[in-house]
This record gives structure tokens, sequence and C-alpha cells, in this order.
């Protein structure tokens, strides 16, 4: 990666966030994050879920967030859904969450969602060979 010219890359992020924030309105151009508006730029020209997720994984596998790519191959396969054992384990470190809170049904009195407290548990069971 000798040749890797940063300069460009940088440039051309630059050129993807002034594209992008042209999509809001004005008001609300100031609150919105770099990479945000550079995302839209791009869904703006590619419309495909697996070019976005590789693009996010891409990003997450060369920062060694190895839990999250686990998440993203789990939920929306991208190298074919084989998992390492190792794979189960970091799904279940993100996804395993004590005290989630969760909007229920709507209460018309309070003009708001009822809410419940719930733990998050990924279970990883055996499955019985098939005859």
């Amino acid at each position: 990666m000798s040749d890797f010219n940063q300069k460009r890359v940088l440039d051309a992020l630059q050129v993807l966030y002034e594209e992008g924030i042209k999509c809001y309105k004005p008001e609300y151009q100031a609150k919105i994050p770099h990479y945000q508006a550079i995302g839209l730029a791009i869904a703006r020209v590619n419309e495909s879920g697996r070019d976005c997720v590789q693009l996010a994984y891409a990003w997450l596998e060369d920062w060694n967030y190895h839990d999250l790519c686990a998440v993203l191959e789990w939920s929306y396969p991208i190298f074919g859904q084989t998992f390492h054992q190792s794979d189960l384990a970091r799904l279940q470190r993100k996804i395993n969450k004590s005290g989630v809170i969760v909007r229920t049904e709507w209460n018309t009195e309070k003009s708001d969602y009822d809410m419940k407290t719930v733990n998050v548990r990924v279970v990883v069971d055996e499955a019985e060979a098939e005859s």
C-alpha cells in the first residue's frame, strides 16, 4: 500500500459530503454528521444493500471490529452464512444485553408508548442431525 494516496481519498470524501448534504433541507444541513451525508450520496447512486454492508464490513474489519463484522454477516450474509465457532461468541458479546428498554403499545392516554425492560440473549443450541 505504499502508493496509497490519502489526500486523493480525502478529496473524494469531501466531494461525496458536498453532494450528500444537498439531499437535506437547508435548515437541517448543519446538524447532519459528515459520514451520514457521504452515505446518502452513495445511496443515491447505488441501492444495493449488499454493497452497503460490504463497505461497512471492510471498514470494520480493517479496524479489527470483529464482533460487529460477525453481526453484519449474521444479519446480511455476504459470505454465505458459514460461521466459525468464535463468530457465535462474538454475536453473543454484541447482542446480549441486560436492561434493554423496549417501546411496546401506543398509549393514547399519555400520547406515548408504554415501555418495558427486557434482557436479550442469543442462545446457541446444537441442531439435531437430519435423517
